[in-house]
């Protein structure tokens, strides 16, 4: 039987995924991670995703799920297999909005655990160029990274990911490319980005913040970008320069403190386990496969983080968002 069709990325070298199945699924990962897309590749991935490819036999997780308008059901392959494989249907509308969540919830928890089989850490972080090396920032969704990466973009400086980045123990910081997700508030959060971006865009960024409107938050899809829409330069490895820890502060003013190792580790394992929360929830094997990697996350992190300096700035929870941007983008350097 001929394989369906599928697409090829290549992250590193060692870091290979291959996605499968509908049109929709192939034309999403091509637009999401087309800067990575290899093609006449031989050898075997390190991770497979098959979309819409009914019930496999030999999957031995199987995990349903469903969030607002769209449900799914997910076949996971054993933790210890060569390939990580996840056979995946969806059901509902729209499904690009599915794709999306399945990308966050299994695709790319599935790719770091196979980046820590090459030792590397696929990190759930944000990276911009500081001084002509990586400033790392690290922080929840919606803590203000995909701004400031859209202002860095503005401004003419490298980004090597506004939500995922990967890094080695020798403390260099590798792309991920995939589109920046950009929110209806960026024309006061980032408005010289804003400004960047082709009238259509933002006629969508426009259309998205009246259905948000309507629908009361309901409806509120983030518009996806290349970051060459925003004029930046391409991507490219950087030496690790600095650490920066994005949180929410219940005092009145801003707050900076600096971490220590100890502290900061903690810190870049506790998103990293967030992401996997799926994952690590599909049964007992995948729990202890995900236990497993962060102790080995651990340690190449604190590798790589020892000589870094890393400050933590707590942002007030009364804050709105193009405050608490602005707070942060002065802290780097970066102006609206």
């Amino acid at each position: 039987m001929n394989s369906p069709p599928g697409r090829r990325f290549a992250f590193r070298p060692e870091l290979v995924l291959d996605v499968q199945g509908s049109r929709s699924a192939l034309a999403h990962f091509a637009a999401e991670y087309g800067a990575a897309e290899v093609t006449g590749a031989r050898g075997d991935p390190s991770v497979c995703v098959r979309f819409d490819s009914g019930e496999p036999q030999s999957e031995v997780g199987v995990v349903d799920g469903r969030y607002k308008t769209v449900r799914w059901r997910v076949f996971l392959s054993s933790p210890d297999a060569p390939v990580l494989t996840a056979s995946i249907n969806i059901s509902g509308h729209p499904t690009s909005f599915g794709l999306s969540l399945l990308q966050g919830f299994f695709v790319e928890p599935l790719l770091a655990l196979a980046a820590m089989r090459a030792r590397y850490v696929l990190l759930p972080a944000a990276a911009v160029e500081l001084d002509g090396k990586a400033l790392l920032v690290i922080g929840r969704s919606r803590s203000g990274k995909s701004s400031v990466c859209a202002r860095a973009l503005a401004a003419g400086r490298r980004v090597l990911g506004d939500d995922h980045v990967i890094v080695d123990e020798r403390a260099t910081i590798f792309p991920f490319p995939r589109r920046l997700r950009l929110y209806s508030d960026l024309p006061v959060t980032a408005p010289g980005a804003y400004r960047s971006l082709a009238r259509t865009q933002r006629r969508a960024l426009l259309a998205r913040k009246l259905a948000r409107r309507v629908t009361r938050g309901y409806v509120a899809p983030p518009l996806r970008v290349q970051p060459t829409d925003l004029g930046g330069p391409p991507a490219e490895p950087l030496e690790l320069e600095r650490i920066l820890v994005i949180e929410p502060g219940d005092a009145t003013d801003v707050a900076y403190s600096e971490l220590d190792l100890d502290s900061l580790v903690p810190l870049a394992l506790q998103v990293l386990q967030e992401q996997r929360t799926a994952l690590a929830a599909t049964n007992e094997d995948w729990r202890q496969a995900s236990k497993a990697a962060s102790a080995d996350e651990a340690r190449l992190l604190r590798a790589a983080f020892v000589e870094t300096r890393a400050q933590r700035i707590a942002i007030p929870r009364g804050f709105d968002a193009a405050r608490a941007v602005d707070t942060i983008s002065a802290w780097i350097g970066i102006g609206r």
